[in-house]
């Protein structure tokens, strides 16, 4: 089965992370995919960009 997405990130450091978020404010019409291949990440330095005021 094939899937389609304009926007693929792969990992879930911060930086997969913020680029996800950006796409989504920048072009909230397109579908963001975001791959990793562990179970949990720890991304302490990564909330302050994912979660910032500026990004919502």
């Amino acid at each position: 089965m094939r899937k389609s997405t304009d926007v693929f990130c792969i990992g879930a450091s911060a930086a997969s992370g913020a680029a996800a978020v950006a796409s989504r404010s920048w072009y909230p019409e397109k579908k963001v995919t975001c791959v990793r291949n562990v179970s949990y990440t720890m991304v302490p330095c990564g909330i302050p960009y994912i979660y910032s005021p500026t990004t919502q």
